[in-house]
């Protein structure tokens, strides 16, 4: 399953990504992919929403994604570049094919910051519980390099 993932450029990933978002959890809206440089260290942009109904309250989401090879553990550069980007009640998402360094996740927690973690593993989970493997997986596949080449997340 992973292996099909990196099938993908990192530009496609970084649209799987935001794909990935809505298929963890249905409160993440207005994805949007940003540039492919100068993407002011976010990958994706998005909201949450927390609440209920007509009383839901949007915060903003920063999503890093990065397609490493499974064998690479993310360490703390690039968990930092995400973190600094972050202000007053906003929360990152980092999205990664690989893992994180035992060092990061433990830092992370010390120091409080709000970024949720997505390993290869999560997103192999993820994909399984939202049904998508074989043939589904490759009609999800091929919907995202469509995104891409059209340049925006598919809905």
């Amino acid at each position: 399953m992973l292996s099909q993932i990196a099938s993908l450029t990192p530009r496609q990933f970084e649209f799987a990504a935001a794909e990935l978002l809505t298929l963890m959890d249905a409160r993440f809206i207005d994805r949007t992919v940003t540039r492919e440089v100068r993407d002011g260290g976010r990958d994706v942009i998005a909201q949450y929403l927390v609440g209920h109904g007509d009383h839901a309250i949007p915060l903003h989401v920063s999503v890093e994604a990065k397609l490493w090879n499974e064998s690479s553990a993310v360490g703390v550069k690039p968990m930092m570049r995400l973190v600094s980007r972050l202000k007053h009640r906003d929360f990152g998402v980092f999205i990664t094919t690989s893992f994180f360094d035992k060092t990061v996740q433990e830092e992370l927690i010390e120091d409080g910051h709000p970024v949720i973690l997505v390993s290869g593993g999560d997103i192999a989970r993820i994909l399984i519980a939202n049904e998508l493997e074989g043939a589904a997986l490759d009609r999800w596949l091929h919907s995202i390099r469509d995104a891409e080449q059209a340049d925006h997340p598919v809905h």
